[in-house]
């Protein structure tokens, strides 16, 4: 908005001319008497007693320039009096502010200022007045209530009135509120790069070869283990960040990046500065100039220890169960064999006096298939087809049951610490298996501390979560009790480490172990439905970690060991079925010395037609877990289906079906394991016959 004062542009001119400070006489006094100055609007006219003359009329041409100038400035000038009104306004000052010249003549200039700005107006005001010339930041307020951001340039006339020059400053206040916008964009972006990196583990990275310097990402910081706040990072120090073979790897990697314009992306052997290993996953373009020459050099880094850790254990439980498969299927036919070889020189045996001189080689040969049969109960305990019987059980009990044992077998020279508190919880377990477990765990600490040193056993609550499981491949996440043996030995390296769990495996001298003592432990461990883990370094000692499902219920009580023994003879009808020749023979030689009569099949389909064929009562089916053809179980169903009441005895090498459900014994369930000795398979029957059907 503007508008005409008094006579426009004319009369402004003329009030300029008592506001401009360079129209005012050098010896005109400050701070005048404004009673005396012209009214608004008129005319500044000569006195009488001043006569015109050259000077003056030059004087008064200079004016006349200077009120042009002002008229026609685009700046704002605002004229005040010394009360802070305003006496004069000229048309961009109007415009300015959306008012016309005449309403904005004698408003007071506080009125003019927006609110935000108020406090610091009496300041400038007393600075102004000081003799000091100002310029400073200010809103002013425009009629429409909006704010009008200026610049302002102020200084006090020598008749005390202030003059205010305005700048407006919408357009940069403007183009600093976009700027400040966008780099808080730019910066919220980076921010969500750099989250998204760390989620990922993803770094990324800029090597310019011709001034030798790097850039890398906050995540590239932390995948490497550097500071951030450390000397900056320089091509000469990237060959330190990965071992040679990387090193060579991506140099070559690089090399036909330059020659043929394609990315590389190869894995790499990280070296942190604590000497912790790790992997990355490396991808990366060569930036070239005209001329051919590398310019710069981009890409990013993935960690992915984690992946590679998941994949070695993962590849370290394939390969286990490949052996356990292999070794479990060698002690199943090894144990028929063990039964022959046991049970045929039983036999001879007692067809010999007491006193015959061949009595000391069969003992022999007794003793050496029992040191057999041990190797091969190994061997299906680290297969995971061993037979259990687990009952819920505080672990505590067997820690604490055992330690009067474990401090015999350690010796004097170590100490042996246990930290057991019962309550803590109760685990699924076979206790005989667990206290095997921990025997094998503290033997191996014991021949890790030839000098002596110290053994710490301790159970300990655990609960593994989902993210843990994700790492460690057969974790069910949950509440679990943990099994923690931890020794001061010598420790082993990373290669020692990755073996340590395969069969016959050992670091000892020969002669001196069978390597199937950390064989046995991870295949019950594993059979119990835990896992195991080992952390060592050379001269630092091991811990083993066994982590057991913790279940719910009290611990279930023992089984009477003073029981009265079972009777071993009978008149029976027993349905044998065994595929093995010479076991099936054995058998039914024990079991016929022993009053039974005995019925012989060589597998399922021969029995029910011997079943079929036999007339009379049947009332024991002494069968094969796993034979040619129909299973043991399969031929029970069977069987039982036309003989009600028919009880059943089961016996194997191994076991792995549904009858005894992954190697686990079930309720009810009347097992015998391989090789047996004639006795115990006399035991077995009679205890299978005297059971409800």
């Amino acid at each position: 908005m503007t508008g005409t004062h008094r006579g426009g542009a004319s009369a402004f001119r003329r009030r300029l001319a008592l506001s401009n400070p360079f129209s005012q006489p050098l010896s005109h006094p400050p701070h005048s008497d404004l009673s005396k100055a012209p009214p608004r609007g008129g005319r500044f006219e000569r006195g009488p007693d001043r006569p015109a003359n050259d000077t003056e009329q030059a004087l008064r041409s200079i004016e006349e320039r200077f009120r042009s100038l002002v008229e026609q400035s685009s700046e704002a000038i605002f004229i005040l009096d010394v009360e802070g009104r305003v006496v004069e306004v000229n048309a961009s000052g109007a415009t300015l502010l959306g008012y016309s010249m005449e309403e904005l003549v004698g408003r007071a200039w506080v009125d003019l200022v927006a609110p935000a700005d108020l406090a610091a107006q009496p300041l400038h005001f007393s600075e102004l007045r000081a003799g000091k010339a100002l310029v400073f930041a200010r809103q002013l307020q425009h009629s429409n209530g909006s704010t009008v951001p200026v610049e302002l340039s102020a200084r006090m006339q020598s008749d005390g009135r202030l003059v205010h020059v305005a700048r407006d400053n919408s357009e940069r206040v403007r183009a600093e509120t976009e700027r400040a916008s966008l780099l808080a964009t730019l910066s919220e972006s980076r921010r969500d790069l750099e989250e998204a990196q760390r989620i990922a583990h993803v770094g990324s990275w800029t090597l310019e070869p011709a001034s030798g310097s790097a850039t890398w990402s906050a995540e590239m910081y932390r995948i490497l283990g550097r500071d951030p706040a450390g000397p900056a990072v320089e091509l000469g120090d990237i060959a330190k960040l990965f071992t040679p073979d990387s090193v060579a790897l991506v140099t070559a990697a690089v090399q036909r990046a330059v020659e043929t314009g394609e990315p590389w992306q190869v894995e790499l052997e990280t070296v942190r500065p604590d000497g912790a290993r790790g992997w990355v996953t490396s991808v990366g373009v060569v930036e070239q100039g005209e001329n051919g020459a590398v310019t710069k050099i981009r890409g990013t880094m993935q960690d992915v220890t984690d992946r590679r850790q998941l994949e070695a254990q993962l590849q370290q439980a394939q390969r286990l169960e490949a052996v356990g498969q292999l070794a479990g299927g060698i002690a199943h036919d090894f144990n028929n064999l063990l039964t022959a070889i046991r049970g045929y020189t039983e036999l001879i045996r007692a067809n010999l006096g007491a006193g015959d001189p061949n009595q000391p080689d069969l003992e022999q040969v007794v003793l050496a298939a029992d040191r057999a049969a041990e190797l091969t109960r190994q061997l299906l305990a680290f297969s995971r087809r061993q037979v259990l019987q687990p009952r819920v059980i505080d672990p505590a009990d067997v820690v604490l049951g055992i330690a009067p044992l474990l401090r015999r077998l350690l010796g004097e020279h170590i100490e042996l610490v246990t930290h057991a508190p019962p309550g803590l919880g109760q685990v699924l377990v076979d206790p005989s298996q667990l206290e095997q477990v921990v025997v094998n765990l503290a033997v191996n600490a014991r021949d890790a501390m030839p000098a002596g040193g110290k053994l710490a056993i301790e159970i300990v609550n655990a609960q593994l979560d989902a993210a843990y499981a994700a790492l460690h491949p057969g974790v069910t996440p949950g509440p679990h009790l943990g099994l923690v043996i931890s020794d001061t030995g010598t420790g082993m390296d990373e290669a020692t480490k990755a073996r340590i769990f395969e069969p016959f495996f050992t670091t000892k001298e020969p002669g001196k172990g069978t390597g199937m003592g950390l064989a046995t432990v991870y295949g019950i461990v594993k059979q119990s439905g835990g896992s195991i883990y080992v952390y060592s370094e050379p001269g630092h000692g091991t811990s083993f970690k066994v982590y057991l499902p913790r279940v719910e219920g009290g611990a279930a009580r023992a089984p009477d060991p003073t029981a009265a023994e079972v009777q071993p003879r009978g008149r029976e009808v027993v349905l044998l079925v065994e595929d093995e020749a010479a076991v099936r023979s054995f058998a039914a030689r024990i079991l016929d010395a022993r009053g039974y009569t005995v019925l012989q099949a060589a597998n399922g389909a021969e029995a029910l037609a011997v079943a079929a064929a036999h007339q009379g009562p049947i009332d024991l089916l002494l069968t094969d877990v796993i034979m040619p053809g129909l299973q043991g179980h399969q031929l029970a169903l069977q069987l039982a289906t036309s003989r009600p009441g028919l009880r059943v005895l089961y016996v194997s090498g191994f076991t792995e079906n549904s009858v005894v459900h992954h190697g686990v014994v079930g309720e009810g369930i009347a097992f015998l394991p391989k090789p047996f000795s004639g006795e115990a398979l006399g035991r077995a029957v009679r205890q299978a016959l005297d059971q409800r059907p």
